[in-house]
């Protein structure tokens, strides 16, 4: 009886310390997902105010500087019509006007390939950046998870 009832404890006890596991194991594991999904949900918002950032920074010193370019054109090209205005006949005023449009339009096409290779770059910068990010924390979760096993199982 006393060996019956001795036994029982043992089972008893063994069964407690099971459950007991599971549970730190379960409460640990909760905790680390959890952490992990809250640092690459703020790494994937600190990536993206990033690229909004530089994309902004590029494209307004992209678009100052080709505005300056753009009126010294202007000018420039003003000035020399009307000298040659004054020492020339109408053709000449025409093939200036011609030349002025021609410049302004080069100006423009520069402008918007300059800001699409721009955007492009880091665009897939950032992009590879966000890729490496997740598979970091991926990776990073999986062996924090393997260790809290390992622990948990040698304890």
């Amino acid at each position: 009886s006393k060996v019956e009832s001795l036994q029982q404890n043992v089972i008893e006890s063994v069964q407690t310390n099971s459950k007991n596991l599971q549970e730190s194991v379960d409460q640990s594991l909760q905790s680390k997902v959890e952490s992990l999904q809250l640092s690459l949900e703020q790494s994937v918002q600190t990536n993206s105010k990033n690229l909004q950032e530089q994309v902004d920074q590029s494209l307004q010193s992209k678009v100052e500087s080709l505005q300056e370019a753009v009126i010294e054109s202007v000018q420039t090209s003003a000035k020399n019509l009307q000298e040659q205005v004054d020492q020339s006949l109408q053709s000449k005023v025409e093939s200036l006007q011609l030349s002025l449009e021609q410049s302004v339009q080069t100006s423009a096409k520069n402008i918007q390939e300059q800001v699409d290779q721009s955007l492009q770059s880091k665009v897939e910068s950032l992009q590879q950046n966000v890729i490496e990010s997740v598979q970091t924390n991926s990776k990073n979760l999986q062996e924090s998870v393997d260790q809290s096993l390992q622990s948990k199982v040698e304890s």
